[in-house]
């Protein structure tokens, strides 16, 4: 039987429009159409999150080929504990309501920040933690799309992840004890680092380096790996090294949850959370620059 898991919302009632005038706003906007003739070959036009990345560059935000879909996830973003929010939201579908061509237009973006806002503006706006950016974000999508977004809720699966209390009590005390400078090679400064190593026969496997990541953000990444949200319930804190191997063929590596079990001491239980849903009710196409 799954268990409950309390996730912790932001439950608004009221429709949301245009931001307080307080909130600062971007300068020198522009939104156009991409060009279809520039689009990666590969792109997956029924995927409103391919290469519909929004980057920072220097001061300013910008896109090649984003959907109003994709603005919409980064820039309300209530799923804090999840990394990649675009996906998650049409994986889980929870941005729902729009015109259809709120998930296949695409769309070139810029905008800058005002004057006296630095680059440091950015930072956590991937994981829905730069406020100022997503406030921003969120008037210029009132202005230019005449967004309407209200907020609802639905319960949903998710994972816990949890020390593995069936584990013997050295793997435990590993799974307890992992601090900086353990596991992780040297090389790697802080941050979370992919790869997909494969052998003579072209089989692939994922190896993910964490280093000095609190557990928050090793769910965050989890969550991307196992297409369902991840909450944190392993009581640990601090920051963490270690390396994760795992290959979901179970040919070169053990699947991720046995992976996790018996390299790390954690599990992957099913449970159920209440998450946060985003209503479009309403959507124009943007206004010319």
């Amino acid at each position: 039987m799954e268990r409950a898991v309390v996730i912790t919302l932001l439950l608004v009632a009221t429709h949301v429009g245009l931001t307080a005038q307080t909130t600062p706003l971007f300068e020198a906007v522009s939104i156009k159409p991409s060009d279809p003739s520039r689009f990666p070959a590969n792109l997956d036009l029924d995927d409103p999150c391919d290469d519909a990345t929004v980057r920072p560059n220097g001061r300013r935000l910008i896109a090649d080929s984003t959907t109003l879909y994709a603005l919409i996830a980064l820039a309300y973003n209530p799923w804090k504990h999840v990394t990649g929010a675009c996906s998650l939201a049409r994986m889980a579908d929870l941005i729902i309501g729009g015109p259809d061509w709120m998930k296949s237009s695409r769309y070139v973006l810029q905008a800058a920040l005002p004057e006296g806002m630095t680059a440091t503006a950015f930072d956590g706006l991937g994981s829905g933690e730069a406020t100022d950016v997503q406030r921003m974000l969120q008037a210029l999508l009132a202005d230019r799309f005449r967004l309407t977004i209200r907020r609802s809720s639905k319960e949903l699966p998710v994972y816990s992840l949890q020390i593995d209390e069936s584990a013997n009590s050295a793997r435990a005390r590993f799974a307890a004890t992992m601090t900086r400078n353990q596991a992780a090679p040297a090389r790697f400064g802080a941050g979370i680092f992919s790869s997909y190593p494969s052998d003579a026969d072209g089989h692939r496997y994922t190896s993910i380096t964490f280093r000095q990541q609190p557990l928050l953000r090793v769910a965050q990444r989890l969550a991307s790996v196992a297409q369902r949200p991840v909450v944190d319930q392993t009581g640990l804190t601090g920051e963490f090294d270690f390396v994760l191997e795992f290959d979901e063929t179970g040919v070169l590596r053990p699947v991720l949850v046995t992976a996790m079990r018996e390299q790390l001491g954690l599990v992957l239980k099913p449970a159920s959370g209440t998450m946060d849903v985003l209503i479009v009710e309403r959507a124009e196409r943007p206004t010319a620059d």
